[in-house]
């Protein structure tokens, strides 16, 4: 494959996966967007530890890392 092809194709991958990250990294934060005062303040405390299993939390911590991450590797955000 000629060169000039392979290096535009590595390309398209990359960009295909950063695009990619960024979406599921949208639908996330549409998530906690949505749960977010009533997770964070619930008005029944026992009802929100049932609704937000533990597996769930540490899913959510770890995603928001993940997302945070994200956020100060970005190039665009750096000063």
């Amino acid at each position: 494959m000629i060169p000039e092809v392979q290096e535009w194709l590595a390309q398209a991958e990359y960009d295909f996966s950063a695009a990619e990250a960024m979406f599921n990294h949208l639908k996330f934060l549409g998530i906690l967007d949505a749960i977010g005062p009533h997770a964070r303040y619930p008005k029944d405390l026992q009802a929100a530890l049932k609704a937000y299993l533990r597996k769930v939390a540490k899913d959510y911590l770890a995603r928001t890392r993940e997302v945070l991450e994200c956020l100060k590797n970005d190039p665009i955000l750096k000063p």
